[in-house]
């Protein structure tokens, strides 16, 4: 049996996946002020966090790292041998490793006896059935908010990553959290708006309708804008990003005013 007076953690990383969140959310209760970094198995592999992970840093969900204090995780490749779970308690580092469906299924087991996760238990059987790949497919295309929340987790929006952690660990309920203002203005950000009438005409009043928040957005089209290209929603500058349908396609190179046409003239695709 773990007991957190043995590990003192600082720093918490995880997989920047559905399971890596929950994982997360469990050991933040058990270490509320310990930070969190959401990863790829490959920054641990590339060497890319060896002077971020010591020995006041679990790593969950990802593999193995030589520095760390506490590694938890399910995967099978990941599965210490003896030597190394005898190498790993003479340096200090407890190694928890189990073959459950999830590594939030290990942290929530191993800790349930320590804190309080009567509110994360309503969260566990979906984790288990979308990361151990027991999910029917009716179940993985419905609109069911855990499968949600595991469509939009994207460890690269910090932003994103840290407001559902917070939820979550506050003990939002899923279905409270898919409905969240704060949640869905990060998710369907889009800055472009698509004709959909044959040509908008200067000084045209136009509305915009995000049909993932239902919400409104009103416009004047500055110019003539055709039938199925974009009109900007906000005035852009040099640099930002335009999303359109909730997708990244492209950054703007020249001054965009809301209202303005927005196409090749002004917006450029990331890839060169």
């Amino acid at each position: 049996m773990v007991t957190v007076d043995e590990i003192q953690i600082q720093r918490i990383v995880a997989d920047g996946d559905l399971d890596g969140l929950l994982s997360a959310a469990i050991l933040k209760r058990v270490w509320e002020g310990a930070e969190v970094r959401f990863s790829h198995p490959a920054e641990i592999r590339r060497s890319d966090l060896d002077d971020y992970i010591d020995r006041h840093t679990a790593v969950v969900d990802l593999p193995f790292h030589p520095k760390c204090g506490l590694h938890i995780d399910h995967h099978l490749t990941n599965k210490p041998t003896k030597s190394q779970l005898v190498e790993a308690e003479e340096k200090g580092c407890k190694i928890i490793w189990d073959s459950a469906l999830s590594a939030a299924r290990v942290c929530f087991d191993t800790f349930n006896h320590i804190v309080d996760l009567s509110d994360i238990e309503q969260w566990m059987e979906m984790v288990d059935k979308l990361d151990g790949g027991k999910i029917s497919t009716d179940e993985f295309l419905s609109d069911h908010p855990i499968v949600w929340i595991g469509r939009i987790m994207n460890a690269s929006d910090h932003d994103l990553c840290a407001l559902l952690l917070s939820r979550i660990t506050d003990g939002t309920s899923p279905e409270d959290l898919v409905n969240s203002e704060d949640i869905l203005e990060k998710i369907w950000n889009d800055i472009v708006g698509v004709v959909v009438i044959e040509t908008t005409k200067k000084g045209q009043d136009c509305s915009a309708w995000i049909m993932e928040n239902d919400k409104t957005v009103d416009v004047s089209s500055a110019n003539e804008v055709p039938l199925g290209h974009k009109i900007a929603l906000k005035d852009l500058k040099v640099g930002d990003t335009i999303f359109k349908y909730g997708h990244d396609i492209g950054k703007v190179v020249k001054e965009i005013k809301k209202g303005e046409h927005v196409h090749v003239h002004n917006v450029k695709t990331k890839k060169w």
